[in-house]
């Protein structure tokens, strides 16, 4: 009987697409991940299906859509709509499941055998460093979710990236092999607070950054949802506009530090089996404004600078794909896939696709994979300017030693509504019913700053996206309440 495979999932937080050399960014960030590109399948079109950690973060693990889970935002109850979930599709294949890093999901520690559990401002505490750990967790809580202007006063093992890979190859190298395992490998990093210590960060210095791709004098013409956040920012650091450099520097440096770590766990492995029994996936939930239109973090529209992410594939069966591959594929695509790779059927309730045939060298119907989905916004009406909600709102603050910060995970103003946006062959649709639709060809408008729709020139296109848009929307309809019937599952989970 040939035996199953072993799963690893390397993901991180918030990290965008596009700050890597190989797509075009004028610095090195991550010399060691760009290198396993040539050993996998790199997927340039790969994007989250909503914006927002926990939500993504349950997408992937359940293979539905937020529109169908229903978790939409980070506060809400935890009461996720889905049938089976990956860790538990794999636990009853006889998988063995660890976590070591950031979790932000449905899941608890009953649902893994291991579970090493690290957030933004906590991470476990060292037998032997106990003080300096505590103290370390308390200096990030008073960074506030901002941008440290010195490095980082703690030694670099105090860093979350290195202690989750040093929990996790503690685990490797003493767990017993006789059954196959599923690792999730989850830093909190790029993530917020933006620190990291030298060499770091001084790595990238800040007058060789890149400046974004635009400043705040775009926002005249975005939405009153985009002006608002922005004031939200400027009303608790009125010295955003000018702090990019260090923002976009600490990020980048974080960047490299997670690569370094990368390195770490991806040649350990190499060493035990050479990878040749293990698929490994690198992938974020989402990606980060850093600095793009005079923004921080997250949480407002669907710009391609949050919803697009890096997605990679290696080791096991995985065949090589020499440059990038075309199609167009979601995190929700993850477990359908991982479920095809272990000869497991695809359950009732996952609206995935199974990425699987690519990813072994099979022929693929490309129109399954000619368009991606995403969305954001808690629903009802967009709020305007009329509504009158002031900075302090209960919804736009978080409090750390009695100070008010700004939410920068979304103003109830910028996630008011609900807007829907579907990327299909360089071009993007986004559709709220309260807010003027746009359309961006973002071959020659990476930014998205110039608006096309109602120009009678891209009418057709429009026309073509918005069908796209009403596929997605009905695609994505909930089945997994029905009882007595059996709803069809196509093969590989692929419905053109």
């Amino acid at each position: 009987m040939q035996r199953k495979p072993n799963i690893l999932i390397i993901m991180t937080d918030q990290q965008r697409a596009d700050f890597l050399k190989g797509q075009g960014f004028a610095l090195d960030t991550m010399p060691y991940l760009e290198s396993l590109r040539e050993r996998g399948c790199w997927f340039q079109r790969a994007y989250t299906p909503i914006p927002i950690c926990m939500p993504a973060r349950i997408s992937m693990m359940t293979g539905r859509y937020a529109k169908a889970h229903g978790m939409i935002g980070n506060w809400q109850p935890l009461t996720p709509r889905y049938g089976q979930d990956l860790p538990g599709t794999l636990r009853e294949d006889g998988y063995e499941l660890a976590l070591f890093g950031k979790n932000h999901t449905h899941l608890g520690p009953d649902d893994f055998d291991v579970w090493r559990e690290y957030s933004h401002t906590e991470g476990l505490i060292r037998v032997g460093r106990e003080a300096e750990d505590e103290a370390f967790n308390q200096w990030l809580t008073q960074v506030g979710h901002w941008v440290s202007h010195e490095p980082t006063p703690f030694p670099l093992e105090c860093q979350y990236p290195v202690r989750i890979i040093n929990d996790a190859l503690e685990w490797l190298n003493l767990r017993n092999d006789n059954r196959p395992f599923f690792a999730w490998v989850s830093f909190p990093e790029p993530h917020s607070p933006y620190q990291v210590p030298e060499p770091y960060f001084s790595l990238f210095p800040t007058d060789a950054i890149p400046a974004p791709v635009a400043g705040p004098e775009i926002l005249k013409n975005k939405n009153y949802q985009w002006q608002f956040q922005y004031r939200a920012i400027q009303h608790y650091h009125p010295e955003s506009d000018h702090i990019w450099p260090r923002y976009r520097a600490n990020y980048c440096g974080m960047l490299r530090l997670i690569d370094d770590q990368l390195r770490r766990l991806v040649e350990a492995l190499e060493v035990k089996d050479g990878l040749e029994n293990t698929i490994v996936l690198f992938l974020s939930d989402h990606g980060d404004f850093c600095g793009d239109y005079g923004l921080y973090r997250k949480g407002l529209a669907l710009p391609e600078c949050t919803i697009r992410v890096p997605m990679l594939w290696f080791g096991g069966a995985i065949q090589p794909n020499s440059g990038s591959h075309p199609a167009h594929v979601s995190i929700s695509d993850v477990f359908p896939t991982l479920c095809e790779a272990s000869g497991i059927a695809i359950p009732t309730g996952v609206q995935g696709r199974s990425l699987w045939p690519i990813l072994t060298g099979q022929l693929y119907q490309q129109a399954e994979f000619s368009s991606v989905y995403s969305e954001i916004g808690i629903g009802g009406a967009a709020l305007t300017e009329e509504d009158g909600i002031g900075f302090g709102e209960v919804a736009d603050t978080f409090f750390v030693d009695g100070v008010a910060r700004t939410n920068f995970d979304g103003t109830q103003v910028a996630m008011s509504g609900y807007r829907r946006a579907v990327v299909s062959e360089g071009w993007k649709l986004i559709y709220d019913p309260d807010l003027p639709t746009e359309l961006y060809h973002l071959e020659s408008d990476p930014a998205e700053l110039t608006n096309l729709a109602g120009q009678l020139e891209y009418a057709r296109i429009g026309e073509r996206l918005l069908r796209e848009l009403v596929y997605w929307s009905v695609r994505l309809d909930d089945n997994v309440q029905v009882r007595r019937y059996s709803p069809k599952v196509c093969m590989h989970n692929w419905r053109r």
